[in-house]
């Protein structure tokens, strides 16, 4: 687990007052993945800023939360998309966008989802389906086995 100090530092950098704030931020999400502990997957998800003026660095974020194995990875998602759609919910769509993209991910999603709270999948179904067209026969597909 990132200690407290260390996670503190980084959500203060993430205001990006300053390149340093940016620069620390990056180093410091990618340190804090290098042991793929979920513990850690869990904290950097709070990092996600809808309103931030550095989209970049968010991506940056997301590659770096990708670099966990595909089952640790898709279980924190889903482990976090009540919290997720309250508080970043455009990074939200954006980090499930990319697991119904990927295969494998989408094959992990698929066996965990049920685990998961089904209000809050239903939730994010709703939004992706409104949002991505390319996107709504794989919701409906997950949609149907959430049901079963």
């Amino acid at each position: 687990m990132i200690e407290e100090s260390q996670f503190l530092k980084l959500k203060e950098a993430s205001l990006f007052r300053t390149q340093e704030d940016v620069n620390f931020f990056d180093e410091g999400v990618y340190l804090a993945v290098e042991r793929h502990d979920p513990e850690n997957l869990d904290q950097l998800l709070t990092l996600f800023d809808d309103d931030t003026d550095y989209p970049e660095v968010m991506y940056s974020l997301v590659h770096a939360i990708e670099t966990y194995p595909d089952a640790v990875y898709v279980q924190g998602i889903l482990n976090n998309i009540g919290n997720g759609l309250k508080n970043f919910q455009h990074w939200m769509i954006v980090l499930n966008y990319r697991i119904l993209n990927d295969e494998k991910c989408l094959k992990f999603f698929k066996s965990l989802m049920k685990k998961s709270n089904k209000e809050d999948l239903l939730k994010l179904f709703d939004l992706i389906e409104k949002e991505s067209e390319h996107h709504r026969g794989v919701i409906q597909e997950l949609r149907q086995e959430l049901e079963s």
